[in-house]
C-alpha cells in the first residue's frame, strides 16, 4: 500500500493495465461514504440557518406568510445551494474525460 503513496511509477502502470480509475473510483466513494453524515449536518445547519434568516426577514414585513410557506421556500434555497443531484466524482470525471480523448485510429490499406 506504501507504493500507492512513494511511487508514480507503481501509479503509471496500474494506469497502463486500467487499475487506476477504478481504484480512483473506489477510493473516491469510499470517502463519500465516510464524509455523508457531515455533509447532512452542514445542509441542516444551513437550512436552520436560512430558515431564521427568512423568518427575521418577514417578521419585519408588512404580508407575513404562514410557516409552511417559508419551509418551502428554506428547501428551495438549500436545494439550490446544495443541489439535488450529487456533482460528479473526480474518478467518473476521469473516465468520461478519458474516454472522450480516446481517438480511432484510421485502418490504412496498403
Amino acid at each position: 500500500m506504501r507504493d500507492l503513496y512513494l511511487s508514480a511509477k507503481f501509479a503509471d502502470y496500474l494506469r497502463e493495465i486500467g487499475l487506476l480509475e477504478p481504484l480512483v473510483n473506489a477510493l473516491k466513494i469510499y470517502r463519500e461514504k465516510q464524509n455523508f453524515p457531515f455533509e447532512l449536518k452542514d445542509k441542516r445547519i444551513m437550512k436552520m440557518a436560512i430558515f431564521k434568516g427568512l423568518t427575521d426577514y418577514y417578521g419585519q414585513a408588512k404580508k407575513k406568510p404562514s410557516v409552511e410557506k417559508i419551509l418551502k421556500r428554506t428547501e428551495e434555497i438549500t436545494e439550490r445551494l446544495y443541489g439535488k443531484e450529487k456533482p460528479k466524482s473526480v474518478g467518473e470525471e476521469v473516465v468520461e474525460k478519458s474516454e472522450k480523448t480516446k481517438e480511432e485510429i484510421p485502418i490504412i490499406e496498403e
